[in-house]
């Protein structure tokens, strides 16, 4: 409907040359493809938008854009050229928003290019630059002006997210631990709900990483409590499927299965999360049948490597899935 809308509005705008209108059409088609992964669309029209720019601020933004969507598409080095363009410009501005926003953006796409790496040369690399850009985007959070306390809560509060993501990444755990704490601490005072549930599904999974397995589901607990069970249902199956991926990292089968089945009998869910939980549950009931086999083995039966080394390979979803 929005495609159509806007596709209408671009062709009225090049009949009465109304460049402002066809800058706004352009731009907004290039969203609308950018959210459905019609990509070189996206592309062609952030491009079209930007020739249309007067100001440099908007050339500046489009470079952002255009840079989005190549990270979109694992196109990391010609996001990261649009995305310095991005920073170029509005340091020439002196626009500090916008500044913040091209550091941010930098750090996001470096993060992603570093997990893209199998090498361990490469990912650190990438790692360490996605750290030093969110840190360079949150000294310059201090010096924004004009901006409520509100917004600054949440720039900080998602910095404080990501760069705890990149220090986890990189395995500087501790530290990773304590800028979680920090984008928690500043998303519970700020009542910043999706920010919250976010900190606490990530810190949970740095838990289960580290086999601190009380740390992780005290910590999904938090957020299961903090959240509607019966309204926000997706949010509730993410982090039953993540109870459930502790309990079998502890080999408590039993536990994983009550965890998926109440996922699995949840209503009204996307269909990844319900392809999910259906996986899960298959996974759960698959591993309880081994466990049981197993303990009908007699200790010298050959058929007992065997179905340890089946279980060990199932097990591998709790971290891989």
């Amino acid at each position: 409907m929005d495609e159509a809308k806007w596709l209408k509005k671009k062709e009225k705008a090049l009949r009465e040359s109304n460049k402002e209108l066809l800058f706004e059409s352009c731009k907004k088609l290039a969203e609308i493809y950018k959210e459905d992964g019609k990509y070189e669309l996206s592309l062609s029209y952030f491009k079209k938008a930007q020739d249309l720019c007067e100001k440099t601020v908007d050339v500046a933004v489009m470079n952002r854009w255009i840079g989005e969507v190549y990270c979109d598409m694992e196109m990391f080095h010609d996001a990261i050229k649009y995305q310095k363009k991005h920073l170029e410009l509005s340091t020439q501005e002196g626009n500090k928003v916008e500044i913040q926003r091209a550091l941010a953006t930098l750090g996001r796409t470096y993060f992603i290019q570093g997990l893209s790496y199998t090498t361990n040369k490469e990912r650190t690399s990438s790692l360490q630059n996605s750290y030093d850009y969110y840190l360079k985007s949150e000294e310059t959070c201090d010096l924004l002006g004009g901006i409520s306390s509100f917004d600054l809560a949440v720039m900080k509060a998602r910095l404080y997210l990501n760069i705890g993501l990149t220090l986890e990444a990189l395995g500087t755990t501790d530290e990773s631990i304590s800028y979680l704490s920090k984008a928690i601490t500043i998303s519970k005072s700020n009542d910043l709900k999706s920010e919250l549930v976010q900190c606490y599904t990530r810190l949970a999974e740095v838990y289960l990483k580290q086999q601190k397995h009380s740390e992780a589901l005290a910590t999904i607990q938090k957020c299961i409590r903090f959240i509607n069970t019966q309204s926000e249902l997706n949010t509730y199956c993410e982090l039953l499927l993540l109870k459930c991926d502790v309990h079998v990292d502890m080999f408590d089968f039993v536990s994983a299965k009550v965890d998926s089945v109440r996922a699995y009998k949840l209503k009204h869910l996307n269909s990844m999360n319900r392809k999910d939980a259906e996986k899960h549950l298959r996974l759960i009931i698959v591993l309880i049948n081994n466990e049981n086999k197993l303990m009908e083995l007699n200790i010298d039966d050959n058929q007992e490597k065997n179905q340890v080394e089946q279980a060990q390979v199932l097990l591998d979803y709790g971290t891989k899935h």
